[in-house]
């Protein structure tokens, strides 16, 4: 427990790998920072154990992945939804409002909540994947390569190789299902992503008032169980618009497979009309 510690008011930038990493660390105060080129995530979480950390008010900008062969985990090369991202989460347990992450080469925000810890803390009684999430809101993700925001894709092992995997919340972070809660995530903005505004894998889920814009592929995707969209703005081209990728689909709002989510109270605007869709 490091509570009253904290990092605020501060600049990295052409770091060779990561910015800031919190490692077995619970919390500390990460405000008000700037991650200008850096190789690797920038905002790190290290072994899935974090609890409790507040990151407020930073920047993250442009970050790509390391040079071939320096890379300190494999999901931080260039991979599918995956890649070096803004904001690397591991625990939902931690406060994470009013960041922005912008030109990534992966996610904007990658929210990799593993089914166990990992290095120094494996031996941790604890599966973050079943943890209550602390608070995700007014975070803004834009002009990353992969996902604005990614709920998905775990961390297996400690090479970094990574899975499809589910985020189960519970009251107590167990994993009997019939302490399952609801999440919420609240007013985040994601535009001008290369793949998709927010991919998600989460069971019961509330997305409310999200703003998404200009996103190549699906501005809502993936596979949630039991969601919510409610008062949400989507964008299909703004008049800030200038191209998509050149191997991206025409975008479209919202898209979903093997899960259901109820929608309502929200906005759709400038989607292209597209034959027998």
């Amino acid at each position: 427990d490091a509570t009253g510690h904290t990092i605020r008011n501060s600049s990295v930038w052409q770091s060779a790998n990561r910015c800031i990493v919190i490692h077995a660390t619970n919390g500390v105060d990460v405000k008000n920072n700037v991650c200008h080129d850096i190789s690797g995530h920038a905002y790190f979480l290290e072994d899935g154990v974090e609890r409790r950390n507040v990151f407020e008010g930073n920047l993250a900008l442009m970050v790509r992945s390391p040079a071939q062969g320096k890379a300190l985990k494999a999901h931080e090369m260039p991979v599918f939804q995956a890649g070096a991202s803004g904001f690397w989460l591991t625990n939902p347990d931690n406060t994470v409002r009013g960041n922005l992450s912008g030109d990534a080469q992966g996610n904007g925000f990658w929210l990799s909540f593993a089914q166990r810890p990992f290095g120094l803390s494996a031996a941790v009684a604890m599966q973050p994947n079943r943890l209550p999430l602390g608070m995700f809101e007014d975070n803004i993700a834009h002009s990353n390569g992969q996902p604005g925001i990614n709920i998905d894709w775990i961390v297996q092992d400690e090479s970094g190789k990574v899975v499809p995997g589910r985020y189960v919340p519970t009251a107590d972070g167990s994993a009997n299902d019939n302490n399952r809660i609801r999440i919420s995530l609240s007013r985040n903005t994601v535009y001008k992503n290369g793949m998709h505004g927010l991919w998600n894998r989460v069971e019961w889920p509330d997305y409310a008032e999200w703003v998404s814009a200009d996103n190549a592929g699906v501005h809502f995707a993936g596979a949630g169980d039991d969601g919510r969209i409610v008062r949400g703005l989507v964008v299909g081209k703004s008049l800030n618009h200038t191209s998509y990728p050149a191997s991206s689909a025409a975008p479209s709002a919202f898209a979903t497979y093997h899960s259901t989510f109820s929608m309502r109270d929200n906005t759709a605007v400038s989607f292209a009309f597209v034959e027998n869709k």
